[in-house]
């Protein structure tokens, strides 16, 4: 059995080649000596792996190496390394360290590949503690604890980001696994604000790093606005009169519609309790309208910058979905009008997500043509999958088109010579 190796004293210096190849040699002996028999020395591992700081740091380095001998019957270890990492307090030198042992334990057992994808989705959409405020000290002691202190928000999130699109980039078939975790995990339209808006913000941070996952997570993202936005019951509502102009019924019909509409009122809620319910699920749209503004703002008004900063080159290589950088916002303009048209003008009494699109109409001319010819096409009838659509679909487009030519001027005058759609025969 090998000796222990020595640590180093500094906290946050880089570890030598030599320090990490003897770490290694240690864990590799202590997990063959386990399959021997032979326990002290894995129990030793375990104990410096549930160390903390600087210690915790080399040993997961040293295990980053090892991670071929991790087998399911070492289930201490195995339990240790997915379930035992504590978030909160980890330097962010320790966070780079064993996300790149979990991308390296991926890589090498594709048994663990959806374990890990869990519980990194259950880290990055989760809460992650800020640093406390450094009282006044010596420059040297604040350095040592700067290198210990828990892991800002942002940092963690870029840290999390960076090992998904490794393991996007290196494991093929990881989008397919992934895709359903994230959907999953959407909380509940009655969840609390502040968890929405973050979840909302991680998946709109996929779309743009990962764009092998921009289709469904965008589609997950507004849908759950248009739950929302539904939700919400406006006093008065104009539309209440032209229901019956839009839904054909007999008399007969009319007349069973209307004395079950009025026993349903008869034991509804009352009128201050649904007030406060539409006032609630309100601000949760509201917070996730200005979360997706914010994000179309970086893709489109500020080029994408942000999310080439990042990658650079290899970002699209790394989503693992073809799409060069260069073209990311077309191809979410494309997600977004495919969603308008499936969805948003499908669903009654949606107010509010359409206002994504015509956000992102009034930034560039090309995308107003595209979108005033499908509302023209969807007014005739021609481009939908039957040839008798529900009047409601027709209405809305009608409504969406009359918008964008109101608000918009400059969209009617450059898209009237070239919306050609041939009349119905």
């Amino acid at each position: 059995m090998s000796s222990t190796p020595v640590a180093v004293a500094v906290a946050g210096a880089p570890i030598s080649a030599e320090l990490e190849a003897k770490l290694a040699s240690y864990v590799a002996t202590a997990i063959n000596d386990k399959r021997r028999g032979i326990a002290s020395s894995y129990n030793q591992l375990l104990g410096f792996l549930r160390a903390s700081g600087e210690q915790q740091r080399q040993w997961y380095t040293g295990l980053a190496k090892c991670v071929s001998l991790i087998k399911p019957d070492l289930e201490a270890l195995q339990d240790l390394v997915l379930t035992g990492f504590v978030w909160s307090t980890a330097s962010p030198a320790l966070i780079s360290v064993y996300l790149r042992f979990l991308v390296n334990l991926v890589v090498a057992n594709g048994q663990y590949l959806m374990p890990v994808l869990k519980i990194l989705v259950k880290t990055v959409t989760g809460p992650i503690a800020r640093p406390k405020p450094a009282s006044a000290s010596t420059d040297s002691a604040a350095a040592a604890a700067a290198a210990t202190a828990p892991c800002p928000p942002s940092t963690a999130l870029s840290s999390l980001l960076q090992a998904f699109k490794e393991i996007l980039r290196l494991v093929p078939t990881a989008a397919q696994c992934l895709h359903p975790i994230l959907t999953d995990n959407f909380p509940h339209k009655s969840a609390s604000i502040e968890s929405q808006r973050h979840y909302v913000h991680v998946m709109l941070k996929f779309c743009v790093e990962a764009p092998i996952l921009m289709d469904r997570l965008l589609t997950c993202v507004m849908e759950r606005l248009i739950q929302l936005d539904v939700s919400i019951k406006v006093e008065a509502d104009e539309d209440e009169r032209d229901e019956e102009l839009i839904f054909a019924m007999n008399s007969k019909r009319a007349k069973s519609h209307k004395s079950a509409a009025a026993d349903s009122n008869s034991t509804a809620i009352d009128g201050t309790s649904l007030a406060a319910a539409s006032i609630e699920m309100a601000n949760k749209l509201d917070e996730l309208m200005v979360e997706v503004f914010d994000t179309l703002k970086a893709v489109y008004v500020r080029g994408g910058s942000s999310s080439r900063g990042s990658g650079g080159a290899g970002a699209g290589a790394a989503g693992g979905g073809g799409i060069d950088p260069e073209n990311r916002a077309d191809a979410m303009f494309v997600v977004l009008i495919q969603n308008f048209e499936r969805s948003i003008l499908k669903t009654h009494k949606s107010r509010v997500t359409q206002f994504v699109l015509f956000f992102v109409c009034s930034i560039k001319h090309g995308y107003a043509e595209a979108f005033v010819k499908m509302l023209a096409a969807v007014c005739i009838y021609r481009h939908l999958p039957h040839p008798h659509p529900h009047p409601h679909t027709s209405r809305s487009a009608f409504n969406s088109r009359a918008f964008l030519s109101y608000r918009k001027q400059w969209i009617e005058r450059r898209c009237r010579s070239n919306v050609k759609v041939q009349p119905r025969i």
